[in-house]
Formats: structure tokens, sequence, C-alpha cells
């Protein structure tokens, strides 16, 4: 038994353990959470069981629970072939933007760079940079800037690929998925759209008194009804999947609207589903503060149907006993400029000491020893701190809020510490509403259902 691999919560309603080896969640009483406390503090069984009255029934808990590691697994990742299979490659067809969003972490689009488009030369390059460097690209997602603005490139990008799968150099072609503000839309790019792209996300924020004062053009005009038309008619003419994504931000909170509403306005407005992300300015404490309201009261009201998207993905996790992912730069994912530079993530697009070569030259794929530490394959959680941490196979998602740091624009060894108070923080909530719903047998049913589709 390891006692530093129990981690235990306590909230005012209910006390946890939780066995992060085997992913193993128990709800335990009072008496039972005060003597596990005394366990790890003293590393004695007889020394803390002094304490305490009932011997036998704690010390058959821990056995049941804690007594076997068959459960436990490694984080560690092997490379298992020389040429990468790629998970999603993030393109910046456009390096120029036709909104001014109040917020944008992309300098309007441009990322402080030259705003243009990607040329028809360097699409060509990009893709057979693509074929010739990777077994298989699963996803390429069209990004910018605004991506419809070179409708163009993204032809000649769709194009040779499916000509390659044609004379028979590749087996499967990319799936083609589009980022977009939804507010360019002719007819040739609809038929672009249902001949080539399988899924679209568009960049909306709630209704239209939030969106068009934050989402605008460079008259400063809304942009919502635009977009309202863009998804109805993507949804009356085509089979693309679509899915929102809304900037949550001060102007949200300062008019009274929650995660929930944004989320029901969009669903009951176009009937999407989406994800609400906060803006970077807002505070950490805000996230921790989304977890915290979220109550029993909340979760019948809302039939689970509101829940933000990290809680499914620990719940899955802990259904499976297996670990939420990092996001893979490099090995896995990665994204390429307008001209053709190479960056571990599309959020760090246009930082110099970032760049990892280029895709018609030398880049961290065909001559890695110029690019440390990206030459070889990087588990950002294998550092002491990961390591240790009792969350560390529930702690998932971007890689650049845990290990980027902003002041010499290089990743880090070690986690951010500020990022991961909140995120542990967060974790225990989660795992206190997903105890509070196996309590409830209508909740827990709704839930196996959920889960189920």
């Amino acid at each position: 038994m390891n006692l530093e691999k129990i981690h235990l919560i306590k909230s005012k309603d209910m006390c946890l353990s939780y066995y992060y080896p085997t992913a193993d969640i128990r709800v335990i009483n009072k008496e039972t959470y005060d003597i596990l406390s005394a366990l790890k503090e003293y590393k004695d069984i007889h020394e803390a069981l002094e304490l305490y009255r009932d011997e036998e029934q704690v010390v058959s808990l821990i056995r049941s629970i804690y007594a076997s590691n068959k459960g436990e697994h490694s984080t560690n990742i092997q490379n298992g072939s020389k040429r990468k299979v790629i998970k999603r490659i993030t393109l910046h067809i456009s390096n120029d933007c036709n909104l001014r969003c109040k917020y944008c972490f992309g300098g309007g689009g441009s990322y402080n760079q030259e705003r243009n488009l990607m040329t028809e030369q360097t699409a060509i390059e990009f893709v057979d940079f693509c074929v010739e460097q990777f077994e298989r690209v699963e996803k390429i997602v069209f990004f910018g800037g605004e991506p419809m603005l070179n409708l163009k490139g993204m032809e000649i990008v769709c194009n040779r690929f499916k000509y390659y799968k044609e004379e028979g150099k590749i087996d499967i072609l990319p799936n083609f998925v589009i980022i977009t503000n939804g507010t360019i839309l002719t007819d040739r790019m609809l038929a672009f759209i249902k001949r080539n792209i399988s899924a679209m996300t568009i960049s909306i924020d709630g209704p239209k008194e939030i969106n068009d004062i934050q989402r605008i053009y460079k008259n400063g005009k809304g942009s919502y009804e635009r977009i309202a038309h863009f998804i109805h008619t993507i949804q009356e003419k085509t089979n693309v999947k679509i899915q929102y994504e809304a900037t949550y931000t001060q102007l949200h909170i300062d008019h009274n609207y929650s995660h929930e509403d944004i989320s029901k306005f969009m669903d009951q407005t176009f009937g999407i589903e989406g994800v609400v992300v906060n803006d970077q300015e807002l505070s950490l404490q805000l996230l921790l503060d989304l977890w915290n309201s979220i109550d029993l009261e909340y979760l019948k009201r809302t039939e689970l149907k509101y829940l933000p998207k990290d809680f499914w993905l620990l719940l899955h996790a802990i259904v499976h006993n297996t670990s939420t992912n990092i996001c893979p730069v490099i090995d896995q994912y990665l994204a390429v400029s307008t001209d053709g530079t190479i960056y571990a993530c599309h959020t760090i697009n246009g930082i110099k000491e970032c760049k990892l070569g280029s895709i018609d030259g030398y880049n961290v794929y065909n001559y890695p020893e110029l690019y440390k530490p990206f030459d070889h394959e990087i588990d950002f959680r294998s550092n002491e701190k990961c390591e240790k941490c009792w969350a560390q196979r529930l702690c998932g998602g971007c890689t650049v809020h845990r290990f980027f740091n902003h002041k010499i624009n290089q990743f880090e060894a070690y986690p951010n510490e500020d990022f991961c108070k909140i995120t542990l923080l967060c974790i225990e909530q989660i795992l206190l509403i997903i105890a509070s719903i196996r309590k409830d047998p209508q909740l827990w049913s709704l839930l196996i259902q959920k889960m189920n589709n």
C-alpha cells in the first residue's frame, strides 16, 4: 500500500478518497477521512489507529481499495515508428482577419506579423512536406486569422491531397476541418465545404448583445447576424458537423451571463453544442468558481446537459482507467504558418524563439538535432513535480497553458505553479461532482445513459 498515492478530498457535504494509480474514488465518512489523514501523516498504521476506535473497519476499507497495485500503469510514452502519424496540423492558411475581436490573442489575426495569405506555392509545399515526412496526417485544421479569406489556398491543399491519394502515395485522406468566424460565405465556398469539409468550429460569443460588442468588424459593426445566417445555411445545405466556441469575458459577467446561459442559448437558438472558454485576461479563480457553482440542484435542473467538457474528459479517464492527454505538441500536433514556418502550437505562431524550422528546409522532423528539446519525443509529465502529483492522470489539456513561459518565450520542464494550484482544486471539485451523482439514483442512471451515447 502506497499512502503517498492516496489523495483525500473534503467538502462541507462529503469526504472522498482517490487512489490515483487505479482511479479509484470512494465516498468515506469523516472518521475514515481523519484516520487516512493520520496514516499519511504518521506513516505507521498502528500509531495512527491508536487515535481512533474502529480499527478493523478502517483496515478492511484500506485493503479493499489499495492493497493491490494491479491497475497501476506508467504514463511514459514510447515512440515506435520513425515516420510519425500526425493527429492534427493547424494550418494558418491566412494571417489576416476581417474582424477585430476585442480580446483576440492573435493581434487581429496577424500574430503581430505582416498580414498576408498563404501563397499557392506554399500550399503545394505544405502538402508535399506532409506526404514526404509523415506516414499519415489524420486531421488538418484550416485556421487563421480567418481561413475563409483564402479559399484558393484551401482548395489547393485539399485537391493536392486527393491527387496523392489517387496516385497511391497516401492511403487515407486527412479529415479537413475549418475554424471560422462565420461571417464569409459564397456559393463557391459552400461548394468547397460540401466537397471537402467534415467539421467546422464557429466562433460566436452567445447572444447578439454580447457578441456584437466583442466580435466586431473594423468599422465597429457587430457580426452576429452574419454568423447566424452562416450557421443556418451550413445546417440546411450541408451535412457538415458544426460546433461553436464562445469566449467568456468580463462583459458576460457584467451582463450576468454564466457559462450555462451561453450553452443554453446556443442549444436553444441553433441546436448545436460546443465549448465556452475563459478569456485569458480573466482570473484563474473564475475557473474554480465555475466548478464550485455546480451543485446537486444544478445537476438536476440541467439534467447534466451543460456540464463543461472537462467533466466528461475526466469521467472517461476514470471509467476506462486511462490518463487524460496533455496536448502532444510536435510528436502528434503541430502548426504551420502562412510562410511555411513550423511551430509547436498555433498559439505561439509568430514568436521567433519558437520557430522549429520550415516545411521547405531544415526542420524539427528532418534535422531534429538542431531543435532541442524537440529533438526527441517529450513527455511533459516526466518531471519530479508531475510524477509525485496525485492528479497526474487527470491533469490534461493545453501544453502551452501548463508549460510555456511567456516571459522568456520557451517551454519549461516544470508546470506553471499558479495554473497547477487552480487545476488541482478544479479536479477535486469534479471528483466531488461525480460522487454526488453516484449517490443519486436518478442522476446516476442519466449519467450512464449519456456515457453510452
